[in-house]
């Protein structure tokens, strides 16, 4: 895919985590990898660019050097996360994660019965400040610490892979498809929406599930070459 160029992308990276003594194999070895590596980057610049502070957190059993989660195996305490954090009037600190489990909004825990638990792996996942390096096999983020969430796709767009994600939101936030982009809970107006970021562009079929998701209103963003997470990586 000729509009997402691997090496631009890791040098962008580079600049951006430099700091950190980043390696070249810390952004994925395979495109989509880079891709999901260049998402998470460019979540952190929206909450920059709306006056978060950000604290990257970079695993001791590694060296205290970065790495990413390219799997939805491994235990969070091994990976980096970020810490976002605020002190206005309404003071408020978040972490950002990379492939971690997040329990479902329609999972039940009880012990009498022996319900399988309901989690899917998120590629970007907004938290609540809690100790969630806690998270080690297949256990999962609790729904109620879930701020907000996002999907990496390299690829371009059909109306499937729209309607699909619809359908993600409302297994983990479906409170989200309410027709209210006004926000009906206070304690996430201030976040980034759930979104999907493509790295190329949508068909027709896509941008018009994107005209119906506008129409209703519903809480999440589709996010492509034609509207961008983030202008500039580097900047």
């Amino acid at each position: 895919m000729a509009w997402f160029d691997q090496k631009i992308a890791t040098d962008k990276l580079h600049q951006f985590f430099s700091h950190k003594k980043s390696k070249i194999d810390d952004f994925g070895k395979r495109v989509s990898q880079t891709f999901e590596a260049a998402t998470f980057a460019q979540t952190i610049k929206w909450y920059e660019a709306r006056g978060w502070n950000i604290d990257i957190i970079n695993p001791p059993s590694n060296g205290g050097r970065f790495r990413l989660k390219y799997s939805t195996r491994g235990d969070a305490k091994n990976y980096t996360y970020v810490i976002c954090f605020k002190h206005d009037a309404n003071p408020s600190t978040i972490q950002i994660r990379h492939q971690i489990r997040v329990e479902t909004h329609h999972n039940i825990r009880r012990q009498r019965k022996k319900y399988k638990q309901a989690n899917i792996v998120c590629d970007v996942a907004i938290l609540k400040n809690f100790d969630h390096n806690r998270i080690t096999g297949n256990m999962h983020v609790s729904k109620q610490d879930l701020v907000s969430f996002g999907e990496a796709k390299h690829m371009d767009a059909y109306a499937e892979l729209l309607a699909g994600f619809i359908g993600l939101v409302h297994e983990l936030q479906p409170w989200r498809l309410s027709n209210d982009r006004s926000g009906k809970k206070e304690e996430y107006k201030n976040h980034i929406r759930p979104f999907l970021n493509l790295s190329g562009f949508c068909h027709n079929t896509a941008e018009a599930i994107k005209e119906t998701i506008n129409r209703r209103k519903l809480d999440i963003d589709i996010f492509d070459l034609n509207n961008p997470l983030v202008e500039k990586m580097d900047s």
